[in-house]
């Protein structure tokens, strides 16, 4: 239902710039939503944008192995369909439909972590991934009270706020956050697999936080990890 009322909200008639695509031409959602996100990277590109708007550079370094040209393609194709908008100070944003898509990139992050190898992880595990995989799997709670949580992992900084909504996340610092987690991308990496307990983390001086440890909790047991993946109050 989520995916049929995203839909109904994109003028399929004015879709421009498809002449080399062969859609599925099949009266099906799925197939639909395969003729519009489906290409390689599109969803990808999504996913980036829920860190909040981008500069076309920035998306360029944020997803390694894109070329320029197809990138450029993407972006054109996600503005012409109204998921994603090109402001006037030349940051691209999601739209109101774009951010639809979130329950879609919700089941696809569960659905595909059954088939993560923890062996693969690399050395230096990419932190956006990490923050984006929290925001995505935070899920509406009509009684959440609004929290921001700052987060400084590495060369990533940037704050997530928690709402009865969701999770959305901005680059950059917080005005006034509940709270401000200090850590690097191994360790939250360990935390989302369960190698590492979060008490353990804390105590360990791998995870500082500073404010509200309740918030700081919420943010990374609540709603950051799958419930089989959930440890005890480190706070």
């Amino acid at each position: 239902m989520i995916v049929i009322t995203w839909l109904n909200q994109v003028d399929l008639p004015d879709i421009p710039d498809m002449p080399k695509r062969i859609p599925h031409k099949q009266f099906c959602p799925i197939a639909r939503t395969l003729d519009l996100v489906g290409d390689r990277w599109m969803l990808l590109v999504v996913r980036e944008l829920h860190l909040g708007p981008l500069r076309y550079t920035d998306l360029h370094r944020a997803l390694p192995g894109i070329s320029t040209d197809v990138l450029a393609d993407r972006l054109g194709r996600l503005v012409s369909i109204a998921l994603v908008e090109h402001q006037s100070d030349g940051r691209y944003r999601l739209t109101e439909s774009g951010g639809s898509l979130r329950p879609v990139l919700r089941e696809m992050l569960r659905w595909g972590g059954q088939y993560l190898n923890p062996d693969e992880l690399p050395d230096r595990p990419n932190p956006r991934l990490g923050v984006q995989a929290m925001i995505l799997h935070a899920e509406p709670d009509p009684s959440r009270q609004p929290r921001t949580i700052e987060l400084h992992l590495e060369d990533l900084v940037c704050h997530v706020v928690l709402d009865a909504d969701g999770a959305r996340g901005l680059l950059g610092v917080a005005t006034s956050p509940d709270a401000t987690v200090v850590t690097d991308s191994r360790t939250l990496y360990a935390l989302a697999l369960g190698s590492e307990a979060l008490a353990t983390a804390v105590a360990g001086g791998n995870l500082v936080v500073t404010g509200d440890g309740s918030a700081a909790e919420t943010l990374l047991i609540s709603v950051g990890m799958p419930q089989s993946m959930r440890r005890h109050s480190a706070f």
